[in-house]
């Protein structure tokens, strides 16, 4: 299988607390099936 297409998404739609009030934002479409065919990865910290 070929590499993985990269996505720039913020941290918080992943699920790690990185919202000021120390929450998140998880997107279950993101992380369960688009995150099955693509690498995601965080564009906000600069990791893109």
């Amino acid at each position: 299988m070929s590499e993985k297409i990269k996505i720039g998404v913020s941290s918080c739609l992943t699920g790690e607390p990185v919202r000021w009030n120390g929450g998140h934002s998880r997107d279950p479409f993101l992380t369960d099936t688009l995150g099955r065919f693509v690498r995601i990865q965080c564009a906000v910290r600069g990791y893109f």
